[in-house]
């Protein structure tokens, strides 16, 4: 009994043996590959001699599409790491390149501390050239400049700010002080006599538009009547979103982009989130806008100011003050000190599969002139998806809103600055403010409202086959509005000028196998534009009076002419009838009846009935 029973036992017990081989077996066969087969890779990255972190620094395994960036702190984690020796790539502006060998294990490693050293020469930097990927400096003899928004002394406040200076043959010709005017940029001159000498603008890979918007001018009579300025759409983009700016210049960019580039080529790279816990940044600007002298010492800002100006008379007494006030002085100036203010902020993020950067900002700027502002509103939304080890989906969205409105000035028998300067000799005969404040009573404004939005899949299925698949739309909507009401000093009949345009779309595709490139690009310019030039007429010279009686309300028609909302008002020279006219500060100060005689014969002079 004894015997059998211990035969049955060891029986029993080589089953357990072939039962649990069996299901060792299935249970090895259902565990997922990537479990088995990868490990995870932590470390941080530090400065050579100093220990101090190194941020933003970008950390990859060669040959995969495993990559990450460091944290504030310097820190970085790759997961899914295959097992095995692998060649971990560490790569920042400024810093030379490090290249690290690694045996990686299953599980998580041991961490890796990888120092950088400071450079000079700057070859290792990966730089965009056009093609598919990316190549580092050393490897292309072109003529590439790189601009870092860290590296800047102080916050840029716009991105011609940011270029000023900070590159050999990259020039910047400013277009003026008053709100909203933008300069024209040169990369080493003019350099054709029939194309556009202002370089390409790309932003994330997207060709959007680099051509100055619209000016502000009437659409009838002489078209130098407006605020003489001109908006860059450059300026559209947040400075606090960029990351680094590439200029290529001369014919370096002809190369690499065709002729139409021969102007030279901007490209915009905003930032981008990394792994890692949320990272929430603020930022507050206050600051105010004064015009410095530029006259001559006895008349140090040609009448705009009294050259022995003072907020206070010497007896303690308020002086001076302002011209544009309802009862101006003749001790008042023209000019004030324009506060300006912008707020921003931002928040990235995200894990491995998927990181995000969204900002948003809102400034309000005053200018030196009475009726000078800017209101600008702008969001932007970055997020990059991991979809596969050898495709990544890269998604942009910028939307910018700007509301400007601008003092007539320059060559403008209209405007303020010219009969300022004149004097006595100006259109009205007189320098007294009580008369050149009428001329405050225009109104000039200026909406944009732009979309730069796009879609960048990169696609690598052999380390030395990529492709990259970029499609944009840049959309801008221009408003201009321009008006003179009835009854305007220098135009009795009034004029409203209205323009509306529509600007563009883009298409890139580039593939990259080894060293040969091919590009294939579609970039239809001003896709879709509407041009509406069409003045419409308040009221001509002479319009009957009779047909002004009654009551008018918006949307209502006057002849041909349909009644804009928020525009009755009431006329000086015709006796209270309801007419276009703006309501603003500016013009709740009615003149007195009859203060234009000579500027409405169909209304004589002191036939208004009295009160």
């Amino acid at each position: 009994m004894r015997l059998s029973s211990m035969s049955t036992a060891k029986v029993l017990f080589g089953h357990c043996i072939r039962v649990s081989a069996v299901l060792g077996l299935a249970l090895a066969l259902f565990v997922p590959p990537a479990l088995a087969q990868t490990g995870t890779v932590e470390g941080r990255v530090t400065v050579q001699g100093t220990g101090e972190p190194i941020t933003r620094a970008e950390v990859r395994i060669l040959n995969t599409d495993i990559g990450t960036q460091t944290n504030d702190d310097g820190e970085f984690v790759l997961l899914n790491v295959p097992v095995g020796r692998q060649q971990l790539r560490v790569a920042q502006i400024g810093y030379r390149m490090g290249l690290l060998e690694l045996n990686v294990r299953p599980g998580i490693n041991e961490a890796q501390e990888v120092q950088l050293g400071v450079t000079v020469l700057r070859l290792d930097e990966v730089v965009v050239t056009g093609t598919a990927g990316g190549a580092r400096r050393r490897e292309v003899g072109n003529s590439i400049a790189q601009l870092e928004l860290a590296e800047a002394p102080d916050p840029p406040a716009s991105i011609e700010m940011m270029l000023q200076g900070r590159s050999a043959g990259v020039n910047l010709n400013l277009g003026g002080g008053a709100s909203g005017a933008g300069g024209t940029i040169r990369l080493r001159g003019a350099v054709s006599v029939s194309q556009s000498n202002q370089p390409i603008i790309y932003i994330d890979g997207i060709r959007t538009r680099s051509e100055g918007y619209r000016r502000n001018r009437p659409v009838s009579g002489y078209t130098g009547r407006g605020a003489n300025v001109q908006a860059n759409p450059i300026n559209d983009i947040n400075p606090e979103d960029i990351e680094r700016v590439e200029i290529i210049k001369g014919s370096a960019a002809t190369t690499l982009y065709g002729t139409e580039a021969s102007a030279g080529v901007i490209q915009i790279f905003t930032k981008k989130g990394s792994a890692g816990a949320p990272r929430y940044t603020f930022q507050m600007d206050q600051g105010f806008a004064q015009l410095q002298p530029f006259g001559t010492d006895g008349n140090p800002y040609l009448n705009l100011k009294p050259s022995d100006y003072a907020n206070f008379a010497s007896d303690g007494t308020l002086g001076g003050g302002q011209c544009s006030a309802l009862v101006p002085n003749q001790d008042c100036s023209w000019l004030r000190n324009g506060h300006r203010q912008k707020y921003s902020g931002s928040v990235a993020g995200g894990g491995e599969d998927m990181q995000y950067f969204i900002s948003g900002a809102y400034q309000s700027y005053d200018g030196v002139l009475p009726n000078d502002t800017e209101n600008k509103v702008s969001t932007r939304g970055n997020f990059s998806f991991n979809v596969a080890e050898n495709l990544r989906v890269d998604f942009n969205t910028q939307y910018t809103r700007n509301k400007i409105e601008n003092t007539a000035q320059g060559n403008n028998a209209h405007g303020l600055t010219l009969n300022v300067y004149r004097a006595e000799r100006n259109y009205f005969g007189s320098n007294d403010p009580r008369d050149l404040r009428k001329l405050l009573n225009q109104e000039i404004h200026t909406d944009i409202n732009r979309l730069v939005t796009g879609v960048t899949v990169n696609y690598t299925p052999k380390s030395w086959f990529t492709n990259r698949y970029t499609v944009g739309y840049d959309l801008a909507h221009q408003e201009l509005r321009n008006l003179r009401p009835f009854g305007f000093v220098r135009a009795p009949g009034g004029i409203i000028g209205s323009d509306q345009i529509i600007y563009q779309m883009d298409f890139d595709l580039a593939t990259r196998a080894g060293n040969v490139v091919v590009n294939l690009a579609l970039i239809p310019r001003d896709a879709f534009k509407r041009h509406l030039p069409e003045v419409m007429s308040v009221f001509e010279r002479g319009y009957a009076m009779g047909q002004l009686a009654g009551v008018l309300r918006a949307g209502e028609k006057l002849g041909d002419t349909v009644v804009p909302e928020g525009m009755i008002g009431f006329c000086p020279v015709c006796c209270n009838l309801p007419v276009l006219r703006p309501r603003s500060p500016l013009s709740e100060g009615r003149p007195e009846p009859g203060s234009y005689p000579d500027r409405s014969p169909a209304v004589p002079a002191g036939t208004c009935p009295a009160g």
